[in-house]
Order: structure tokens, then C-alpha cells, then sequence
């Protein structure tokens, strides 16, 4: 079955086409301390990586949106990426993107 490689940085790459070349299938990074989800894809050879960036979790230096973290559920040819947003006094979930392996990773629903 499909093995899933997840690549952790502080800073996001801009070379993804190499990341993709090795095989990577998701790419955490947190230096911009704004949430985005993201997919880059070489449609070529069925390339693909999800690019999860984090929002800002515990700091005060949050960039127009509130505190909060993804938690990324991963099974056999499926990863769901939710954010959690700070609401009050606790974090609850924000939000939930799903993605399947067909030749590539892509959004379901």
C-alpha cells in the first residue's frame, strides 16, 4: 500500500518540484503564522504534495486571524487536515479539507 512521507519545516519550500521528485506527500511549515492548505501538483507522472501551513498556536503573533493548530488524521490513501481555532478559552475546530490518493492527491467533496 501507499506509504505516506511528510516533510516538516519551519520554512515553506519554494522548490517544490524537487519535494515532489523525491516523493514527498505533505509539507508542514509555520514560518508565515497564517493557516493555508494548499496543492501542488506536477500532472505529469502523477506528482503531487499537500502543502499544510500552520497558523500561529500559543504566540501573540497571529496574522489577522485567530490562534490555532491542524491536526492531520492519516490513513491508507486518505489524509484529513482540520484546523482548530482559538474560540473563547479553548480551541474547538474551525474547519476540515479531505484528500484522497487517485494518481495524485485530490480534495474530496
Amino acid at each position: 500500500g501507499k506509504v505516506t512521507t511528510i516533510l516538516v519545516t519551519h520554512h515553506p519550500f519554494m522548490a517544490l518540484h524537487k519535494l515532489l521528485d523525491c516523493g514527498i506527500d505533505v509539507l508542514l511549515a509555520g514560518h508565515l503564522h497564517a493557516t493555508h492548505i494548499g496543492h501542488a501538483a506536477e500532472r505529469v507522472e502523477g506528482l503531487s504534495a499537500l502543502l499544510v501551513q500552520a497558523g500561529t498556536a500559543t504566540s501573540h503573533r497571529t496574522r489577522e486571524e485567530p490562534n490555532s493548530f491542524n491536526l492531520l488524521r492519516i490513513r491508507r490513501r486518505r489524509i484529513d487536515v482540520e484546523q482548530y481555532a482559538l474560540r473563547g478559552r479553548g480551541f474547538s475546530r474551525a474547519a476540515t479539507q479531505i484528500f484522497e490518493w487517485e494518481n495524485g492527491w485530490r480534495r474530496s467533496g
